[in-house]
């Protein structure tokens, strides 16, 4: 079933080859074959931009590195942990991506959404492709692996337990190879440089409900129709090039006093005011209005703000 939900602009066998597509882009000067494996009918996966999040919500997600998102194949929310393979009619090359379960000390991470890794693509040859084709085949009559069609591609969804603790499943990928060689896919790039994660994505994936009974913090006030949950938004002054970082937490004014409240550190800094006391604080500083920051969703690097941390306001 189709989930409607926005993203914030807010992922072998010693003979086959893994290459790393660059953000799921259609780039193929980035992803270099050093094999001599013949691929039958190769192909690139699409720009994201020409994907129809409506009509193809799986290959959307795939390619954007939210798995899950639009299309429920795997749970987004969890300690379960999947390779996602995509497999297109009449060719031998297939693209993996790999979900990771969360497994943190911290408690609200375990509750909040697992973004999928970048698209790895594996070149099969002919007989290669036959053998993975009989071996994903028997394990879905199995009940172990799951499939799902959508156009000319096929998903297979494949528990991490099936592949790592029998390698015999499917000889044909070396899946401990494919772990080594991920990277984050584009939208876990993005919550990670400043964008944090989106809202929308917390409020339909998640039990937001547990979330504000282990942390306090409520998800479904309007406070987080505005900004992300760890997000690093810039400031700029109303003149110059100057900005400093805001970024959203929740405690307590006063230590020991009274309720906790959604509010802003400023690089770094609990300056301890609400909103709107900090709003024009720093507008007396020089700095735009804090709405206005959070509407323009200009984001900070996490190099930006570890520079920041090291200054004041």
């Amino acid at each position: 079933m189709v989930i409607a939900v926005s993203v914030t602009a807010a992922i072998v066998a010693a003979c086959v080859i893994f290459n790393v597509v660059n953000g799921g882009k259609n780039n193929e000067s980035d992803t270099t074959d050093a094999t001599n494996e013949v691929v039958v009918n190769p192909y690139s996966l699409p720009d994201i931009d020409s994907v129809s999040m409506t009509d193809s919500p799986i290959l959307y997600d795939f390619v954007s590195g939210c798995v899950g998102l639009n299309e429920d194949i795997v749970p987004m929310v969890g300690i379960d942990s999947y390779f996602i393979i995509i497999s297109k009619e009449d060719s031998s090359r297939l693209f993996v991506v790999m979900n990771y379960g969360n497994q943190s000390e911290d408690e609200i991470n375990n509750l909040l959404p697992v973004f999928s890794s970048s698209p790895i693509r594996v070149n099969l040859n002919e007989e290669q492709f036959k053998t993975f084709n009989n071996e994903v085949a028997e394990l879905e009559n199995d009940g172990d692996i799951k499939s799902y069609k959508e156009g000319d591609y096929t998903f297979y969804v494949i528990p991490y337990s099936i592949v790592l603790l029998d390698s015999s499943n499917i000889e044909v990928i070396d899946f401990k190879q494919l772990m080594n060689d991920k990277k984050p896919g584009d939208l876990a790039i993005k919550i990670s440089d400043g964008m944090g994660i989106p809202t929308e994505i917390i409020r339909s994936k998640c039990d937001v409900q547990r979330i504000k009974e282990i942390s306090g913090i409520d998800f479904n006030d309007s406070f987080w129709d505005n900004v992300n949950y760890n997000a690093h938004v810039k400031l700029h002054k109303r003149s110059g090039s100057e900005y400093c970082i805001i970024s959203p937490i929740y405690k307590r004014l006063v230590a020991g006093y009274g309720d906790p409240i959604n509010m802003f550190t400023v690089n770094g800094d609990d300056k301890m005011m609400t909103v709107e006391n900090l709003s024009d604080y720093l507008g007396h500083e020089g700095y735009e209005p804090i709405d206005q920051a959070l509407k323009a969703k200009d984001y900070a690097t996490q190099d930006e703000v570890d520079e920041k941390h090291q200054q004041g306001v």
